[in-house]
């Protein structure tokens, strides 16, 4: 669904405005804008239906089958995980694909020609360094994508109705209050003062301590200790490339004469907990309930 949905919001929507807007460099920017945001957008409602037994079915509560082919929930979590990949990683080769033509046949790169060459002088006029960031950008792109896909099958899987509906009207609630309230704020709020962003910092730190000392429980009887390497290896990924493409923006920031204390730590605890990870074995004892009962 993910790749479908990307492609026909590409097509159907960012290429006339692209077409209508080609000639002014701002709208070039803001469209590419919104179409690096488009799988990532996209996964929030997909990954609600993602999360479920069956993506279109209303019942929680494992296909017979399914529960009787010999795989174990481990199998059938981790094939979640892998199709999820698979998704974001499709998803996100289409959107480069368009973006590629639109930007070679008629879109207006003065505007980004400029943001480049700054990027380039930051660091040192390396065309490899230029490179390696946009890569690292997709990479980030690719892995934020998928987080949204996985990050609530502990609730699919769960086969409680409450549990399911209940976070998502908790991703409903959650949207409508940085609505209201003006999300955008919040950054500024913490920059503000030393004293915000120590609470901030503090406050992550918690919540890291926190995040994995439910994942030593949830993953404590992890059988497939393969399962268990290749989680690691794909949270090693995405967590060190949204680490990174966080010390570009205080690099940047500092560029432009925004030095803020701690901000960098704030950035790589925010880092270590965009990853799910205790939710992840969660998933598995939940659909052990849900294959069994």
């Amino acid at each position: 669904m993910l790749p479908l949905l990307t492609g026909g919001v590409l097509l159907a929507v960012v290429a006339p405005l692209s077409w209508l807007g080609r000639h002014d460099a701002h709208d070039t920017r803001n469209l590419l804008i919104g179409a690096l945001a488009t799988p990532v957008l996209l996964a929030i409602p997909v990954g609600m239906g993602f999360a479920k037994p069956t993506f279109w079915s209303e019942d929680l509560s494992i296909p017979a089958f399914i529960a009787v082919r010999p795989l174990t929930d481990e199998d059938l979590v981790a094939t979640k995980v892998k199709v999820a990949m698979a998704s974001a990683a499709t998803s996100w080769l289409a959107m480069l694909a368009f973006v590629g033509v639109w930007l070679a046949l008629w879109g207006n790169l003065d505007s980004l020609g400029r943001i480049a060459a700054q990027l380039w002088a930051l660091y040192g006029y390396s065309v490899a360094a230029l490179y390696g960031l946009t890569a690292l950008i997709v990479l980030a792109g690719v892995f934020l994508t998928w987080r949204f896909l996985v990050s609530r099958l502990w609730t699919g899987l769960s086969g409680c109705r409450i549990l399911f509906i209940g976070s998502a009207v908790t991703l409903v609630f959650v949207a409508g209050a940085s609505l209201v309230f003006d999300a955008t704020r919040l950054p500024g709020w913490v920059l503000g003062t030393p004293a915000h962003m120590t609470g901030a910092v503090s406050v992550a730190g918690i919540a890291v301590a926190a995040k994995y000392g439910f994942a030593a429980y949830s993953w404590r009887r992890v059988v497939a200790a393969s399962y268990a390497r290749q989680y690691l290896l794909l949270w090693l990924l995405g967590t060190t490339s949204f680490a990174m493409v966080g010390i570009l923006l205080v690099r940047i920031a500092r560029e432009m004469t925004l030095d803020v204390p701690q901000l960098q730590v704030l950035v790589i605890l925010v880092a270590l907990l965009a990853i799910p990870v205790g939710r992840l074995g969660l998933a598995r004892i939940f659909l052990t309930r849900n294959r069994h009962r």
